[in-house]
């Protein structure tokens, strides 16, 4: 069994492919035989030691959050599971290891994977469905005939933003880079924006919602974009958007955090086709490190990174 790990927090040079036993899931667990696991910002910002409070201080630890694949053993106390199933799901920030041949997971932490979907799509859903669906449903109570800017949009959380969106009957706006236009178009986001020219003031006070997706907006540009009463959510978690986050009610911030039922309605969108995932590249996992590096170095995908195993038997 292999997997990526590190023995210390820092830089992308940590990162090495090692060994491991097999772990025995406790109670309340659940092992999962990976088949795919995608690739997100939030696996190198855990390994620079950023998350450090949350992650803890033993090594080496394994990376990665997001996978796929099938149940191979259940732990004392986990009831509606069975091995064999199929299902998608995230590691804690303290666990981590979905980037390895055999993850433990928490049972509350896992959905059963969509029939129609593979490996690979059903592993890029977990953080960035849920960081989407957080931020539009849980925090900005997004609701049909709503207007809603996505700045960033051409990610994997502003993708899966403009798409939920839609489901929810919103008009959606999307900014993103000039080779992102058609995508975002035929996503449905209409008008797309580009991000590398000022927003137009034809546009002041005209949305309900604004999702920032990269942190780059202004919180003067914020508020020339929202109408009164306007909802602005961020996910990127910076100091100055903290604390507007505390102080501004029309300030929220969003995070990928685990919850199950949540995870059941991205799952269900994905069911129906409603939320389509797009995968930029597939390596295996003797590739992956290359490309976890070429990511954090700033290298963009026209979709999410998958890492995908291959199991002998």
């Amino acid at each position: 069994m292999k997997r990526i790990e590190y023995a210390r927090y820092g830089g992308p040079e940590l990162m090495r492919i090692a060994s491991f036993d097999r772990p025995a899931p406790g109670r309340g667990d659940v092992l999962v035989q990976v088949e795919a696991a995608s690739i997100n910002p939030v696996d190198w910002t855990i390994r620079r030691g950023r998350m450090r409070l949350l992650a803890g201080p033993s090594f080496p630890r394994a990376m990665g959050k997001d996978f796929s694949g099938k149940i191979v053993q259940i732990g004392a106390g986990v009831t509606g599971w069975n091995v064999g199933d199929m299902v998608l799901g995230c590691t804690t920030v303290k666990r981590a290891g979905a980037f390895a041949s055999l993850a433990l997971v928490r049972a509350r932490d896992i959905v059963r994977m969509p029939d129609a979907m593979s490996f690979a799509q059903a592993a890029t859903l977990p953080t960035v469905g849920l960081t989407a669906w957080h931020a539009l449903v849980k925090q900005a109570k997004l609701k049909a005939g709503q207007s809603l800017l996505v700045n960033g949009a051409a990610g994997g959380v502003g993708s899966a933003a403009v798409q939920i969106a839609q489901s929810l009957g919103v008009r959606v706006t999307a900014r993103v880079g000039n080779r992102s236009f058609e995508r975002m178009k035929a996503m449905g986001a209409d008008p797309v924006l580009d991000y590398q020219k000022p927003l137009p003031t034809a546009l002041d006070q005209s949305f309900d919602v604004v999702l920032d997706c990269n942190g780059s907006m202004t919180a003067r540009e914020l508020d020339r974009m929202l109408k009164r009463g306007g909802i602005a959510v961020d996910i990127t978690f910076r100091a100055p958007k903290l604390l507007r986050a505390i102080f501004l009610r029309r300030q929220k911030l969003a995070s990928g955090s685990v919850d199950q039922r949540a995870l059941v309605a991205v799952a269900e969108l994905a069911a129906a086709g409603t939320l389509r995932p797009e995968i930029g590249a597939e390596v295996s996992l003797d590739e992956a490190i290359s490309l976890i590096t070429r990511l954090e170095e700033g290298e963009k995908l026209d979709g999410k990174a998958v890492i995908h195993f291959h199991h002998r038997g």
